[in-house]
C-alpha cells in the first residue's frame, strides 16, 4: 500500500515537470501555446471593446499554379457583416469579384468566414490540438499581440497544404 502511494506521488511529480517543460503528447497543446494565445486573446478583447466590435481584416491565398485571392472581412458589432472577394492570377492586380452579405451565405460555407473571435476559437480547438508527428504548426502574433497566423501543414503534403487562420491588415 505504501509503495503504491510513493509510486503515484512520483507519477504526479513527473507529470508536473513534463507540463512545466513545455512538452506535449502527440495530440496535446503545448502549455506555452496556451499561455501565448490566452494573452493574445486578452489584448484582442481590449482592442475589440475599444472599437465597439467594429473592424475589418483580410486573408490572402495563393497557389503554386499562380492563382491568388484575397478576402476582406467586415465585422460590425461583433457580427460578420460583409465579405469582399478579390481574385486574379500571376502578376495581375487582384480585382473585386464579389461582395457578399454574410446573412446570405449558405450554412455550409459560413465556416470559411470567421470573425477574429471565431479565428481564436478555431486556432485553439482545431489547429493547436493536431498531432505534432503528422503536422507542422505555426503560431504567430502581430506586433501589438493579436493573432496573425495559426496554421498547419501536414508533413506528407507537397503543394497548397497550409491551412488555418491568417489575419492580415487589421483596421478599425
Amino acid at each position: 500500500m505504501r509503495g503504491d502511494f510513493h509510486h503515484m506521488k512520483k507519477l504526479v511529480v513527473l507529470n508536473i515537470l513534463w507540463l512545466l517543460l513545455g512538452c506535449t503528447d502527440d495530440n496535446g497543446l503545448k502549455p506555452r501555446y496556451v499561455a501565448d494565445i490566452e494573452e493574445s486573446r486578452a489584448v484582442w478583447e481590449e482592442l475589440k471593446a475599444k472599437h465597439g466590435g467594429n473592424y475589418t481584416y483580410e486573408t490572402s491565398y495563393s497557389s503554386w499554379t499562380g492563382s491568388r485571392s484575397r478576402y476582406e472581412f467586415i465585422v460590425r458589432n461583433n457580427v460578420m457583416y460583409e465579405i469582399h472577394i478579390y481574385s486574379g492570377s500571376g502578376e495581375e492586380k487582384l480585382k473585386l469579384q464579389n461582395k457578399v452579405r454574410y446573412d446570405t451565405v449558405s450554412i455550409e460555407n459560413k465556416g470559411d468566414y470567421r470573425t477574429i473571435d471565431e479565428q481564436y476559437a478555431f486556432c485553439i480547438d482545431s489547429v493547436l490540438t493536431l498531432p505534432r508527428k503528422k503536422n507542422e504548426v505555426t503560431l504567430v502574433f502581430s506586433k501589438n499581440g493579436i493573432l496573425a497566423r495559426c496554421q498547419y501543414r501536414p508533413y506528407n503534403c507537397a503543394d497548397d497544404c497550409t491551412m488555418g487562420p491568417e489575419i492580415e491588415n487589421l483596421r478599425y
